[in-house]
């Protein structure tokens, strides 16, 4: 048995097979993704376990895959709170893989729930004590208190999240707004309704046909757009705005570069992470993207065996 990372992601060797997670490698015997953002796809699969969401989605952003197997008596997945058909991977009953993970329920997002395991491989992307994230109702409070008194003052208000995953949950959220959805997001959201999410958007507007109809022109509005720095300065420069960024980096300067910037985050916290290690209660666990050296020190601390993910790791003894 080894585990080591390759390029983005991950390979586990088990049984003669190499199973890539989530990584650009695909000269593997087969290879699992856990959700569809851009950084976890990879160009081409051997053979590829996933969700049907993952598959429809990625097929959307440009990634086909011919072999996909649907059933592996090794492999189980089951939801990893991320975003539409994310999925956490449990390998051999004993090799839990969380990809990324969030536990708590947002809009019509289940959060992940712990499996017990052997080893657990756990994404650190927010794997510092700082990062605490506010309750969902206090965001949305706060959000709509922005938006109301920037909309009273006759200014556009950007809603900006990454297009796939938060900006359909700006949508879900943001729906007594009648809304102006850019049209990349508007094509995505489109899916959702067809995978069976509805996100409650019947009245909003594409953003080429709200131009079109120069209804940007007459009275603000509230857009769900990319988090991109140069849409919104090309926006800005058209129209009197002002931008709200939703993720969970908004806690950190990373993000002070907008107008407003509020940690609605896909991910789990700090916390949420230790609180799901405890409940998987695993005799080893490995730490991957993000704060993993940090992650890994926490939880030491509390006595559990961790370590970042190393090239040279064998785990053998637990097999």
């Amino acid at each position: 048995m080894r585990i080591y990372k390759k390029y983005s992601g991950i390979i586990v060797r088990y049984d003669n097979i190499d199973l890539s997670l989530d990584t650009s490698d695909y000269d593997t015997d087969l290879s699992f993704i856990s959700h569809a953002h851009h950084d976890h796809l990879p160009i081409k699969v051997n053979r590829l376990y996933a969700s049907r969401e993952t598959i429809v989605l990625s097929s959307l952003r440009g990634f086909k895959y011919d072999t996909i197997i649907e059933i592996d008596k090794n492999l189980r997945m089951s939801n990893s709170g991320h975003i539409l058909g994310s999925k956490l991977l449990m390998i051999k009953d004993k090799i839990l893989y969380t990809g990324d993970i969030c536990t708590r329920d947002r809009g019509f997002l289940k959060g992940a729930e712990p499996i017990e395991c052997r080893v657990l491989i756990i994404e650190s992307t927010y794997g510092v004590s700082y990062f605490k994230f506010p309750n969902l109702n206090e965001l949305v409070n706060e959000a709509n208190r922005i938006i109301r008194k920037n909309l009273d003052e006759g200014r556009h208000v950007l809603l900006m999240g990454y297009e796939l995953g938060k900006a359909q949950l700006l949508t879900y959220i943001f729906k007594n707004y009648k809304l102006i959805i850019h049209d990349r997001i508007a094509n995505i959201n489109a899916l959702y309704k067809n995978l069976g999410v509805d996100l409650y958007d019947y009245e909003a507007l594409p953003l080429s046909i709200a131009e079109s109809k120069n209804i940007l022109k007459k009275e603000p509005q509230v857009i769900i757009s990319p988090m991109s720095k140069s849409f919104e300065k090309n926006f800005k420069s058209k129209y009197n705005a002002v931008s709200i960024a939703f993720t969970g980096w908004a806690m950190s300067n990373r993000f002070d570069n907008y107008d407003y910037a509020l940690p609605l985050s896909d991910h789990a916290d700090y916390y949420e992470l230790i609180d799901f290690v405890k409940k998987c209660n695993p005799d080893k666990i490995l730490t991957f993207h993000g704060f993993t050296k940090e992650f890994a020190s926490s939880l030491h601390e509390l006595g559990f065996d961790a370590s970042e993910i190393s090239n040279d790791l064998r785990l053998d003894e637990f097999f």
